[in-house]
């Protein structure tokens, strides 16, 4: 290469700044990673409470307060309703797993349809001994997701007076 097109190569670097920029919403910032963060964090935890678990301060939209861990991952609370919802946004692929088998959903809701609630255990034990990931809490329910190789996501939410299912869904 001639010096000259090593200069011109040079200033167009400079210029545009290809070298060595980053997106900053791509660079993981916080005290923890979300799936770690949702688990420190209570239902009935004030947003300051929050920001030092978190480890930096909120962005507010409307009544939602939102930590943006990076650029697919964050936790939010939801002040809008009676009951403060904490939910973490979670990436599917970091949490997918290949040996989950989503076919037992039928079965699964039968039995709720039919009265016979499962706790988080016997939920897991009909996923295959699968556990699943935290990613909801209110002061009276937690909810968590497992996700397949297709990225479909099943979700079951347990009352904390019980620790029975009550909801279900899959997408």
């Amino acid at each position: 290469m001639n010096l000259k097109m090593l200069l011109i190569l040079s200033f167009v670097v400079f210029i545009t700044g290809c070298v060595g920029n980053t997106n900053k919403d791509d660079e993981p910032r916080g005290n923890c990673v979300v799936t770690e963060c949702i688990k420190q964090i209570e239902a009935t935890d004030t947003i300051l409470k929050v920001n030092e678990i978190i480890g930096f301060e909120y962005e507010k939209d409307n009544d939602k307060y939102i930590w943006k861990l990076d650029k697919k991952n964050s936790v939010t609370i939801d002040k809008s309703l009676d009951n403060q919802v904490v939910e973490a946004t979670i990436e599917k692929d970091s949490i997918k797993n290949k040996d989950l088998d989503l076919s037992v959903y039928n079965d699964i809701k039968a039995l709720l349809d039919n009265g016979k609630s499962l706790n988080y255990e016997e939920m897991v034990l009909k996923l295959g001994g699968i556990n699943g990931t935290l990613a909801g809490k209110t002061s009276t329910t937690i909810r968590y997701i497992w996700v397949d190789r297709n990225e479909r996501t099943f979700s079951a939410t347990f009352s904390n007076k019980n620790n029975k299912c009550t909801i279900i869904s899959i997408r």
